[in-house]
Protein backbone atom coordinates (compact mmCIF):
# COMPACT_ATOMS: atom_id res chain seq x y z
CA UNK A 1 0.00 0.00 0.00
CA UNK A 2 1.62 3.48 -0.94
CA UNK A 3 0.47 6.19 1.64
CA UNK A 4 0.63 9.50 0.64
CA UNK A 5 1.29 12.63 2.61
CA UNK A 6 -0.53 15.76 1.85
CA UNK A 7 1.55 17.97 4.43
CA UNK A 8 1.03 21.69 3.24
CA UNK A 9 3.67 24.54 3.74
CA UNK A 10 6.55 26.10 2.33
CA UNK A 11 10.47 25.42 2.93
CA UNK A 12 11.34 28.47 1.53
CA UNK A 13 10.34 31.37 -1.02
CA UNK A 14 12.52 33.57 -3.06
CA UNK A 15 12.17 36.42 -5.76
CA UNK A 16 14.63 37.37 -8.53
CA UNK A 17 14.31 40.31 -10.91
CA UNK A 18 12.73 40.01 -14.35
CA UNK A 19 16.39 41.48 -15.90
CA UNK A 20 18.26 38.62 -13.74
CA UNK A 21 16.85 35.99 -16.35
CA UNK A 22 17.71 34.88 -19.97
CA UNK A 23 15.09 32.60 -20.61
CA UNK A 24 12.48 30.23 -19.02
CA UNK A 25 12.40 27.02 -21.26
CA UNK A 26 9.09 24.90 -20.33
CA UNK A 27 9.26 21.26 -21.58
CA UNK A 28 6.22 18.90 -22.68
CA UNK A 29 5.15 18.05 -19.10
CA UNK A 30 4.43 22.00 -18.10
CA UNK A 31 7.83 21.76 -16.12
CA UNK A 32 10.37 24.44 -16.53
CA UNK A 33 14.12 25.15 -16.26
CA UNK A 34 15.62 28.76 -15.69
CA UNK A 35 18.67 30.05 -17.50
CA UNK A 36 20.32 33.03 -15.28
CA UNK A 37 22.26 35.65 -16.57
CA UNK A 38 25.50 37.19 -15.28
CA UNK A 39 23.35 39.23 -12.53
CA UNK A 40 21.17 36.30 -12.29
CA UNK A 41 20.78 35.87 -7.91
CA UNK A 42 17.53 35.12 -6.43
CA UNK A 43 16.65 37.20 -3.01
CA UNK A 44 15.47 34.83 -0.05
CA UNK A 45 12.47 36.40 1.68
CA UNK A 46 12.51 35.01 5.32
CA UNK A 47 8.84 34.71 6.22
CA UNK A 48 6.69 34.50 9.25
CA UNK A 49 5.77 30.36 8.70
CA UNK A 50 1.85 30.59 8.63
CA UNK A 51 1.71 34.02 6.84
CA UNK A 52 2.50 32.72 3.35
CA UNK A 53 -0.41 31.89 0.50
CA UNK A 54 0.74 31.17 -2.97
CA UNK A 55 -2.25 30.54 -5.41
CA UNK A 56 -2.80 30.74 -9.18
CA UNK A 57 -6.66 30.60 -9.27
CA UNK A 58 -8.36 29.77 -12.77
CA UNK A 59 -11.06 32.50 -14.48
CA UNK A 60 -12.60 31.13 -17.47
CA UNK A 61 -13.46 33.74 -20.37
CA UNK A 62 -14.17 34.27 -23.68
CA UNK A 63 -10.66 34.18 -24.67
CA UNK A 64 -9.36 30.67 -22.40
CA UNK A 65 -8.48 30.40 -18.92
CA UNK A 66 -6.49 33.19 -17.10
CA UNK A 67 -4.67 32.57 -14.11
CA UNK A 68 -4.63 35.29 -11.20
CA UNK A 69 -1.18 34.67 -9.41
CA UNK A 70 -1.02 36.02 -6.04
CA UNK A 71 1.68 35.41 -3.39
CA UNK A 72 1.24 36.73 -0.11
CA UNK A 73 4.10 36.74 3.04
CA UNK A 74 5.31 38.67 5.95
CA UNK A 75 8.94 39.47 6.34
CA UNK A 76 9.10 39.99 10.57
CA UNK A 77 11.19 43.04 11.30
CA UNK A 78 14.14 40.97 12.67
CA UNK A 79 15.18 39.37 9.54
CA UNK A 80 15.03 43.31 7.72
CA UNK A 81 18.88 43.25 6.61
CA UNK A 82 19.71 46.55 4.95
CA UNK A 83 20.70 44.40 2.01
CA UNK A 84 17.03 42.73 1.71
CA UNK A 85 15.16 46.28 2.68
CA UNK A 86 17.00 47.74 -0.78
CA UNK A 87 15.94 44.41 -2.46
CA UNK A 88 12.21 45.18 -1.68
CA UNK A 89 12.34 49.06 -2.80
CA UNK A 90 14.15 47.64 -6.11
CA UNK A 91 11.29 45.28 -6.57
CA UNK A 92 8.50 48.23 -6.05
CA UNK A 93 9.56 49.71 -9.24
CA UNK A 94 10.53 46.27 -11.57
CA UNK A 95 8.90 42.81 -11.98
CA UNK A 96 9.97 39.61 -10.49
CA UNK A 97 9.37 35.91 -10.51
CA UNK A 98 8.85 33.95 -7.42
CA UNK A 99 10.53 30.61 -6.52
CA UNK A 100 9.46 28.57 -3.67
CA UNK A 101 9.82 25.13 -2.11
CA UNK A 102 7.65 23.30 -0.55
CA UNK A 103 7.34 21.24 2.36
CA UNK A 104 7.48 17.99 0.42
CA UNK A 105 10.46 19.31 -1.24
CA UNK A 106 9.48 20.10 -4.64
CA UNK A 107 10.15 23.59 -6.12
CA UNK A 108 8.12 26.24 -8.49
CA UNK A 109 8.16 28.95 -9.98
CA UNK A 110 5.14 31.45 -10.15
CA UNK A 111 5.19 34.19 -12.77
CA UNK A 112 7.77 34.38 -15.77
CA UNK A 113 9.19 36.30 -18.59
CA UNK A 114 6.24 36.83 -20.49
CA UNK A 115 3.96 37.27 -17.56
CA UNK A 116 5.67 38.87 -14.60
CA UNK A 117 4.54 39.43 -11.42
CA UNK A 118 4.22 43.29 -9.51
CA UNK A 119 5.00 43.72 -5.38
CA UNK A 120 3.20 45.73 -3.69
CA UNK A 121 4.39 46.02 0.02
CA UNK A 122 3.14 47.69 3.46
CA UNK A 123 5.03 48.43 6.72
CA UNK A 124 3.46 46.65 9.37
CA UNK A 125 3.14 48.51 13.03
CA UNK A 126 0.83 46.26 14.91
CA UNK A 127 -1.55 48.29 17.80
CA UNK A 128 -0.67 45.26 20.31
CA UNK A 129 2.07 43.41 21.75
CA UNK A 130 0.81 40.15 20.09
CA UNK A 131 1.11 41.38 16.64
CA UNK A 132 3.94 41.13 14.13
CA UNK A 133 5.75 44.23 12.99
CA UNK A 134 7.39 44.07 9.40
CA UNK A 135 6.79 44.21 5.61
CA UNK A 136 3.51 42.43 3.87
CA UNK A 137 4.73 41.74 0.46
CA UNK A 138 2.06 40.78 -1.93
CA UNK A 139 3.22 39.70 -5.54
CA UNK A 140 0.10 39.34 -7.99
CA UNK A 141 0.08 38.74 -11.53
CA UNK A 142 -1.90 37.28 -14.40
CA UNK A 143 -0.71 34.21 -17.19
CA UNK A 144 -2.25 31.48 -19.04
CA UNK A 145 -1.01 29.06 -16.75
CA UNK A 146 -0.59 28.17 -12.86
CA UNK A 147 2.76 28.00 -10.79
CA UNK A 148 4.98 25.53 -12.69
CA UNK A 149 7.23 23.16 -11.29
CA UNK A 150 10.85 23.90 -11.36
CA UNK A 151 13.56 21.19 -12.79
CA UNK A 152 16.53 22.64 -12.42
CA UNK A 153 17.83 25.27 -9.93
Amino acid sequence: MQVNDNMGGYESIEMIFLDHINSIIEDSNDRVSISLNHLGEYTNLPFQKRSAKIESKPKDNDAGTIYENSVSLLVPHQYLTDALSQQIKKAIYTFCVIRYKTVMGETFIVGGTDYPLQITSQKLHPGSVTGISGWQLEFTGKSTYPQRKLLID
